[in-house]
């Protein structure tokens, strides 16, 4: 997936083919949603809630057909209500600091 609209497999692609290949190696995963309405984050990250993905990345910068294409970022209230809506279907993961996920730190590894 990616953040700057360019054409992607989607997620059930990503999942098959990517996180297959990386769930095995000593790195950490963060995965970045992207999506045209709220609805389409909250899938996506539901879909994404029982893989080893270790962090998810929330990209605002998408346009909100609902509202006329306008990017999620460039208003704070849908900014707001994108997160809680994606906070709210998400399973809880290790979000430590980026800065103490390296692989020489045994307190980050995925288990």
């Amino acid at each position: 997936m990616n953040s700057i609209g360019l054409q992607n497999p989607g997620v059930e692609q990503y999942i098959k083919e990517d996180l297959e290949f990386l769930k095995d190696k000593d790195v950490r995963i963060i995965t970045n949603v992207a999506g045209h309405s709220i609805k389409e984050y909250v899938k996506t990250c539901e879909i994404l809630n029982d893989t080893c993905v270790d962090m998810l990345e929330i990209n605002i910068s998408c346009p909100n057909i609902a509202e006329g294409g306008m990017s999620f970022g460039t208003d704070a209230k849908m900014a707001e209500e994108v997160t809680k809506a994606v906070k709210n279907h998400q399973k809880t993961r290790n979000n430590k600091a980026l800065s103490e996920c390296n692989r020489y730190n045994s307190n980050c590894k995925s288990g």
